[in-house]
C-alpha cells in the first residue's frame, strides 16, 4: 500500500510558520497552539455604592463570533497518512490524532468547537480532490469521536481540496496534503 503523507505545519493569526519548522507535537503544545490567547477587556460598568471608582479590567477568550476574519483562528495542520487515493487512515496515523484527541478533551480546550479541513495537492481533478479531502476530514472526525467520546457536534469538516494550496507556487507538491483543524471559538 502506498501512503500518502499530509503535511504539518502550524498557524496562527494567519501567518504560519518558516517552511521546514515543526509543528508542536506533544498534548501541550496543541494546546497551547489551538487555545485563543486571553484578551483584556475593559468594563465601565458603574461601581457599586462606596466603592471606589475605577476601571474593572477582566480576563475573557476569543469567541468566534467575535474573532473577526477565519484569518485569526488558530490553526494546526496535521501529518496524516492515508492509504493513497482513499480516506482510509493508516496505523501510524493514530500517533498523531492521538495527540490531538488528547488535547481536545483537556479543560483547556474542552469547551471550543472545531473545523477540520481536509487540503489536497493538484494532482487529480478539482471535483475528485474535493471529495476526497472531504472524505478524509470525515475519517479524522470519526476517529476522534469514536476514540475520545468527543462530541460530532463539537468538529464540523470541510473538504478543499486543492483550493487552499500550502505552496501555491507547486500546487502538485505533497506538501500542500494535509488536515487542518481550527479552533472555531465557543
Amino acid at each position: 500500500m502506498k501512503a500518502v503523507a499530509v503535511a504539518l505545519m502550524v498557524a496562527w493569526s494567519g501567518a504560519a510558520l518558516a517552511a521546514g519548522a515543526e509543528a508542536p507535537m506533544s498534548v501541550n503544545g496543541i494546546v497551547d497552539a489551538l487555545t485563543p490567547a486571553q484578551q483584556t477587556t475593559i468594563s465601565n460598568a458603574r461601581p457599586k455604592p462606596g466603592v471606589e471608582r475605577g476601571l474593572n479590567l477582566a480576563n475573557g477568550t476569543n469567541n468566534s463570533a467575535a474573532a473577526g476574519p477565519s484569518s485569526q483562528m488558530r490553526k494546526l495542520d496535521f501529518k496524516v497518512e492515508f492509504e493513497f487515493n482513499s480516506a482510509t487512515l493508516l496505523p501510524s496515523a493514530t500517533e498523531v490524532l492521538d495527540l490531538l484527541g488528547q488535547a481536545l478533551t483537556t479543560s483547556d480546550l474542552k469547551g471550543y468547537r472545531f473545523r477540520i479541513g481536509g487540503h489536497t495537492d493538484a494532482v487529480g481533478s478539482p471535483t475528485y480532490n474535493k471529495q476526497l479531502s472531504a472524505r478524509r476530514a470525515n475519517a479524522v472526525k470519526e476517529y476522534l469521536s469514536s476514540r475520545f467520546g468527543i462530541s460530532p457536534g463539537r468538529l464540523e469538516t470541510a473538504g478543499y481540496g486543492s483550493e487552499m494550496p500550502l505552496d501555491p507556487r507547486n500546487p502538485k507538491d505533497g506538501k500542500n496534503r494535509r488536515v487542518e483543524i481550527a479552533n472555531l471559538g465557543h
